[in-house]
């Protein structure tokens, strides 16, 4: 994988940069935004994270047959009990399914296990998420590029209309001189659900088909 610069620069040349602005640049609505046709028996992941007051969202994705990522759908929602989130998550999986994709793992937020347990109650299993912040931004920033055939290696389907503005509005938080770098927190449900979801595929290729493309 080819890292981001600024992440190089701090792990081979100990070069600590101050980040400011937006954290995902290379995002670029053109060029990332597009409809994807999911073919059977295409396997479908999904990234969770839970919220209340806050939305909670989840997002499904597919890999092509060029290991690039494709989010296909999203759900976000506030003010969601979790039995009604798992039912919100079972409609699209029932839809996917009569479409002919196979629905495959989720990655969930991992401070969520009360949470994560009530999913698997109501037939959705889902694993504990690694979090790693730095690990997750800089495999979407690596995703987000464009490789030699001139496609990124991360695309959003329209209708994921929270995810595009998350990604569109995501800015660096400011931070004490020495500090780690870290993202502002506010709206960044989807943006969570997408790194749990792309780490666990990247993480667990025994369940992959074939590997991201970074």
């Amino acid at each position: 994988a080819i890292l981001p610069p600024e992440t190089f620069d701090e792990q081979y040349g100990g070069q600590f940069r101050p980040r400011s602005g937006r954290v995902y640049p290379e995002f670029d609505r053109a060029l990332h935004v597009r409809p994807w046709q999911a073919q059977p028996p295409g396997l479908v992941f999904r990234g969770i994270d839970f919220g209340y007051r806050a939305p909670s969202a989840c997002l499904w994705l597919i890999l092509d047959d060029r290991g690039r990522a494709h989010v296909l759908r999203e759900h976000y929602a506030p003010l969601q009990m979790m039995d009604q989130l798992a039912r919100s998550i079972t409609e699209v999986d029932d839809e996917l399914a009569a479409q002919g994709l196979r629905v495959g793992p989720a990655w969930a937020d991992p401070s969520g296990a009360g949470h994560i347990a009530t999913l698997g109650v109501h037939g959705i299993r889902a694993n504990r998420a690694h979090n790693s912040i730095a690990t997750g931004l800089d495999l979407v920033r690596t995703l987000l590029r464009v490789g030699p055939d001139g496609a990124p290696g991360l695309t959003v389907d329209p209708g994921c209309v929270n995810l595009v503005a998350e990604f569109e509005n995501y800015q660096w938080a400011d931070a004490r001189p020495g500090a780690e770098a870290l993202p502002a927190k506010g709206q960044d449900h989807a943006l969570d659900a997408l790194r749990y979801a792309l780490v666990g595929m990247q993480r667990k290729v025994g369940w992959m088909e074939r590997p991201l493309v970074c």
